[in-house]
């Protein structure tokens, strides 16, 4: 596991995440604040936008992962759209920090994390 450092880019309330071989692009949501029910969508980077256009597979998933941080599961099934996975709907009042990741498999079905970014939303 790669060691990373998280940086607050101040006046945003995203964080971004800093390691060897990682790159430097932030979490981009559509809405960080909004009535509820509010729906937030990841809109970048580019690179998880990219997986999202894959089918959920049974070794790799979707090759990226979503917190949303309001401890919804969605567990899609095999051929599905990564597509979906990318949206969420806030239903409730409150805080809630994304945390979003994207890898890649090794050749010995390891996953390696070469992605990470967080974003907080604010839902009234």
């Amino acid at each position: 596991m790669k060691l990373a450092i998280p940086l607050l880019l101040p006046m945003t309330g995203l964080v971004v995440y800093f390691a060897s071989g990682m790159f430097k692009e932030r979490l981009e949501v559509s809405a960080t604040s909004g009535q509820a029910p509010l729906i937030v969508r990841i809109i970048g980077p580019e690179r998880i936008a990219k997986k999202s256009s894959l089918s959920y597979s049974k070794w790799v998933g979707c090759e990226f992962n979503v917190d949303w941080g309001d401890q919804s599961i969605a567990e899609p099934t095999i051929g599905e759209s990564c597509e979906p996975r990318l949206e969420h709907i806030y239903q409730a009042p409150g805080s809630y920090k994304i945390k979003a990741s994207t890898f890649y498999a090794e050749p010995d079905d390891s996953h390696t994390t070469d992605w990470k970014g967080e974003a907080t939303v604010t839902v009234k």
